[in-house]
């Protein structure tokens, strides 16, 4: 006995573990998952603010270029003045400048004139390898850098002449050549105080007589991590990812131009998303930041693991206690019908010892069938959940499927899947909400047909009527109305339950309940009547009082009939009465129907 309950609780253990596991694993998958798709939303949405945020800096340097396009002659003041707002507004832009094709014969007067402007001496320079700075050579054009805003800590870039420097002069050319705006490689600002890196941007600006004729550029300094922090602080997602912005114009050398990290090396990047923008080819990188991780941490795994295990245990305690006391029964009638045998030789003191001892025999038999009985309000519970548990196995499996067949769930797929599960969970907890449910307000209504859901309810009890050799009988119109569909049904099926006890408690024979459907004057109507005798007029007005009941006190509570007012006058804007008609009681139901089934039935009836 000692060996068979051991292995009994051997694998009540293992059983319980396992299936505990796989709730486990099932819940944290699925949370897993949640919070991925949730990252990745996201991501999507900083590299959209992202790059809306490189969109609208590139729009600033195309409005300063077209100033110089539509105008001939534009003042340092004037310069000034348009660059003012656009410095001010947004940190990311170092500086704005205007670069001017100067020949070598405008040379002189473009000094002369910069000199008497600001007040210095203005001069088109050259900057050596060694970064010593020097006057510029004789040449046939210069591109000086003339007008730049701010001036104030940018003064060493007056006069450079860009020409003068190789890789900077392959950028204007490619900006002359395609006739598009230019980009340069990351430049280190080594003035700034984060020691961030920045980018030039080129656009070419045409002479307004002569579209092939170049008259200069306009050129945009801009500080990449300002870019970036700037586009994600509108939206307070700057923590929320660890984030790296490449340049992979040139494939052979990749240049990280901004992290919010300390990680500069060896990065394995859970999403990527391409930026646009003019010649260069630049992708964001991002993973979940610790940030995010510690907000999206679910305990919902672990209560899940817990619970079914408590679950599971306590099934099978209540099983194995069935057993045991089952065992103890057949063991005691065994003992019993021993002793039954040993009484014949007295048969007076037998049967008065068979007797009492046939009256423990029946408290034990009646005890087993208390719990007989428990056992098989367990039994229909488990019946009754074993559709939706199914049907979730089977989405869980066709998820599993799906995945395996088609990699990761679309939207659209996991939402259907993710809903199925939901309305099967709703279902197995419904029972719970319904009476809480009368007095909620955020509760979905809808249009439905009265005469489907007045049958549903029907379906209930028909069984038991017919069994009572009671007669019920629906006829009438079909309309539509608008409510709660559960909750109507409700109501038709307290009205028909205690017109059913009237009829049993009043031993009517051949009862009969007729439920009646029609429209007049724009209103539904529905009327259910029996022959159970009618109310009393003493409490016919209190039938809907709360907790006022004329049945025994096991048989009724008195809230039925409170409810179904409650849930006709207040949640569906009805009205709902009752009057003696006929030798029996007579309860109405009137609601509003839809507009346009009045108009149907109105166009019918003409």
């Amino acid at each position: 006995m000692f060996v068979k309950n051991l292995s009994y609780y051997i694998i009540t253990i293992t059983f319980g573990l396992f299936i505990s596991c796989v709730i486990y694993f099932y819940t944290n998958k699925h949370i897993l998952e949640s919070n991925q798709e949730e990252f990745e939303h996201m991501f999507k949405h900083q590299a959209s603010m992202i790059q809306k945020e490189v969109d609208f800096n590139i729009e600033i340097l195309e409005s300063l270029g077209a100033l110089f396009k539509t105008h001939n002659n534009i003042s340092r003041d004037q310069f000034k003045t348009f660059v003012e707002t656009p410095l001010l507004k947004h940190a990311n832009i170092k500086a704005l400048e205007w670069i001017p094709k100067v020949t070598h014969n405008q040379r002189l007067e473009y000094e002369r004139e910069a000199s008497k402007d600001l007040n210095l001496k203005y001069e088109i320079k050259k900057k050596l390898n060694s970064g010593e700075i020097l006057t510029q050579d004789k040449k046939n054009t210069y591109f000086p850098v003339y007008y730049l805003e701010p001036l104030k800590g940018n003064e060493i870039a007056l006069g450079f002449d860009l020409s003068s420097n190789s890789v900077r002069f392959d950028s204007l050319k490619k900006a002359i050549k395609t006739r598009k705006i230019i980009a340069t490689s990351r430049v280190k600002l080594v003035q700034e105080e984060e020691n961030q890196y920045g980018i030039l941007v080129f656009s070419p600006v045409w002479e307004k007589n002569n579209s092939k004729k170049i008259k200069g550029f306009v050129l945009a300094v801009y500080r990449i991590g300002d870019i970036v922090t700037s586009a994600l602080n509108r939206n307070h997602m700057t923590k929320l990812a660890d984030i790296w912005l490449f340049d992979n114009t040139n494939s052979k050398n990749k240049e990280l131009l901004y992290t919010n990290t300390n990680n500069t090396n060896n990065i394995n990047s859970y999403s990527s998303h391409e930026i646009h923008i003019n010649g260069r080819n630049w992708s964001l990188h991002a993973n979940p930041s610790q940030v995010l991780l510690k907000k999206n941490y679910s305990s919902l795994p672990f209560v899940s693991f817990v619970f079914s295990l408590i679950i599971i245990y306590l099934i099978s305690y209540i099983f194995k206690s069935n057993i045991n006391k089952t065992h103890e029964l057949k063991k005691l009638i065994n003992m019993k019908t021993n002793d039954l045998k040993l009484l014949n030789s007295n048969l007076k003191q037998k049967i008065h010892k068979g007797i009492e001892e046939n009256r423990k025999k029946d408290e034990m038999l009646s005890h087993q069938s208390k719990l007989a009985a428990m056992g098989e309000m367990m039994g229909n519970i488990a019946h009754q959940w074993r559709q939706p548990l199914n049907i979730i196995g089977a989405l869980n499996l066709k998820t599993q499927t799906l995945i395996e067949l088609h990699g990761p769930l679309s939207e659209t797929q996991y939402s259907k899947i993710s809903d199925n599960i939901e309305i099967q969970l709703n279902y197995m907890s419904k029972t719970i909400d319904d009476f809480r449910n009368f007095f909620r307000t955020d509760k979905v209504t809808k249009d439905f047909k009265i005469v489907d859901h007045i049958n549903n309810s029907l379906n209930i009890l028909n069984t038991q009527l017919k069994h009572l050799n009671i007669a019920l009988d629906v006829n009438g119109d079909d309309f539509t109305i608008h409510g709660l569909e559960n909750e109507f049904q409700q109501v038709i099926l307290n009205i028909i339950n205690n017109a059913k006890d009237a009829l049993i408690e009043n031993e009517i024979k051949n009862g009969k309940i007729e439920v009646k459907t029609q429209i007049v004057n724009s209103n539904g109507i529905i009327s259910i009547q029996d022959n159970a005798g009618g109310i009393s007029d003493k409490i016919i007005k209190r039938v809907f009082e709360p907790y006022y009941t004329t049945k025994e006190k096991t048989k009724g509570t008195g809230i039925g009939l409170y409810m179904s007012k409650i849930i006709i006058e207040n949640n569906m804007k009805g009205h709902l009465s009752v009057f003696n008609v006929n030798n029996g009681a007579c309860f109405i139901i009137r609601l509003n129907i839809i507009p346009e089934e009045n108009k149907l039935h109105e166009q019918r009836t003409k």
